[in-house]
């Protein structure tokens, strides 16, 4: 599991990412995605679980539903970089200025002691059946 910041560049993340065993060309899988309702309750603001249909097949035993699902037309590395720039866009962006951004208070922040800063999570749950979870959420920025 790593964790790093929203100024990460994508090459070094890349690079952690292929360290890890992550199957970044991989092109047959599905990707799970989910809003929290309640960032401070989950941990998390929005995460994803990119899953090969190889992993539904047999980990799963969902033959049927494997064999529906086309080859993707971007890999694996492709929805990660996405991933992290749409989170960029959704979080950093301002709302009414550059002072005000949307991830303020997700957290707890008073926007005072304690601010929020945009970070990322990223998790192999299982390399040999290529099932890894992504993350964004937020940490303190303390005085």
């Amino acid at each position: 599991m790593i964790y790093f910041d929203d100024g990460a560049a994508w090459d070094k993340v890349e690079a952690a990412l292929a360290l890890m065993g992550v199957l970044l060309e991989e092109r047959d899988f599905v990707v799970f995605a989910r809003e929290s309702p309640e960032p401070v309750r989950d941990r998390y603001l929005d995460q994803v679980r990119i899953m090969r249909k190889f992993a539904l097949e047999f980990a799963f035993r969902l033959r049927d539903e494997a064999a529906a699902i086309a080859t993707q037309p971007v890999s694996v590395g492709e929805v990660i970089a996405q991933f992290l720039l749409d989170q960029r866009a959704k979080w950093n962006a301002p709302k009414e200025s550059t002072w005000d951004l949307r991830i303020t208070g997700a957290f707890g922040g008073d926007r005072d002691w304690a601010d929020e800063s945009l970070c990322f999570g990223f998790m192999v749950e299982n390399a040999y059946y290529g099932i890894y979870r992504l993350w964004s959420r937020a940490w303190f920025v303390t005085k």
